[in-house]
């Protein structure tokens, strides 16, 4: 459950356009979808001037407050405006302005984040005494060419593009329906699906409207999709945020197909190409096969008395469920 907050009293929006930093998670609107408008954010001015914000949730669960990101926004963090290049003056003044951040933050157990792979915060993060545990995601810059990547990649994948091409063909469309479909079919039974399709609904038409997002389906020979994925982009960057695939239908290399698409997509638009996270071992063997580069999402993690005997209890209950996304 989302907590609805108080929103911030003083006007920023305009001024933290200029802040460094921004992702298409930080915009305003895409918050605002994601959370049906219940997100807040704290921010520090400096003579008169936003120097810093952070915008986030508070989620509770079983008693403790969580101050977090909402769903289905990969990244977030704070952004700070005229930090110094100089080494010796950069890290002080981003612990500075962090600090006073955190400080105004509301009262909760535990804070969890996952930065940017741009974000230089990790350590000012570490000096605040908060942990931090390297989360992955795969990316691709449009070096080298599209043509050379084919070449490069590993041999079966590239073979797997090729034959594919040859009994699917990509759609680009704005039809949400279709990814939702698939992803019911995928998973056998809507009860078992822990997707919140209402909430997917609401961020994509937000994107579209803005002309930030598109479906891409794998169709075959007799009009049928047999794997979809949702892309949304924004300040450089597209993202491949959603997958699913038909079950039966799919046949090997249907995904690296489709991944290949959605490269290509970005590469027309002149974006950066990102796999939106990794979550599995088998998904970063996956996305390697490609030739992409992995990247650091630095997930940023404090806890409370309250939170490390929560973290207690579970691990002596269930210790096979303890992530270690929760090392502190």
């Amino acid at each position: 459950m989302i907590a609805t907050l108080s929103p911030v009293t003083i006007s920023v929006r305009s001024e933290e356009a200029q802040l460094a930093g921004t992702t298409l998670f930080h915009q305003d609107w895409w918050l605002d979808a994601a959370t049906n408008g219940h997100w807040d954010r704290v921010i520090v001015q400096r003579d008169g001037i936003v120097a810093a914000a952070m915008p986030f949730i508070l989620r509770k669960n079983f008693g403790l407050r969580f101050l977090t990101m909402p769903p289905y926004t990969r990244t977030l963090g704070p952004l700070f405006a005229n930090i110094p290049t100089k080494p010796s003056k950069r890290l002080a003044m981003q612990v500075e302005l962090l600090h006073s951040l955190l400080v105004k933050a509301p009262r909760h157990d535990r804070f969890e984040m996952v930065l940017s792979p741009r974000s230089d915060l990790t350590l000012a993060f570490v000096t605040c005494s908060y942990g931090v545990t390297n989360t992955f995601t795969f990316v691709w810059e449009g070096h080298p060419p599209m043509d050379q990547l084919l070449r490069d990649m590993q041999s079966k994948t590239r073979r797997k593009i090729q034959a594919n091409a040859k009994r699917l063909h990509a759609e680009r469309h704005t039809d949400i329906d279709r990814f939702i479909r698939l992803s019911v079919l995928e998973h056998n039974r809507l009860f078992s699906n822990t997707n919140d399709f209402r909430t997917i609904t609401t961020i994509f038409q937000a994107c579209v409207k803005r002309r930030q997002a598109m479906v891409l389906s794998a169709v075959n020979q007799n009009g049928e999709d047999v794997a979809v994925s949702v892309l949304v982009w924004g300040c450089g960057v597209l993202y491949n945020l959603l997958a699913a695939r038909h079950p039966r239908e799919a046949g090997p290399g249907a995904n690296s197909f489709l991944l290949w698409e959605a490269m290509r997509t970005a590469q027309e638009r002149g974006l950066e190409f990102d796999s939106d996270g990794i979550y599995s071992p088998h998904a970063a063997v996956f996305y390697s096969r490609f030739g992409l580069t992995p990247q650091v999402r630095p997930t940023i993690n404090h806890g409370n008395g309250w939170w490390k005997l929560a973290l207690m209890a579970k691990s002596m209950l269930r210790p096979q469920s303890v992530d270690l996304y929760y090392r502190v």
